[in-house]
């Protein structure tokens, strides 16, 4: 769950695998 905010929060992240990894950990949860 806070995983989920940092990526939202953390939207300048120049690592574009990092947010798929994050989109996919919102996925398991659900």
């Amino acid at each position: 769950g806070k995983q989920r905010m940092t990526f939202m929060k953390s939207n300048s992240f120049p690592t574009q695998k990092r947010k798929q990894v994050d989109r996919t950990d919102i996925v398991l949860p659900k």
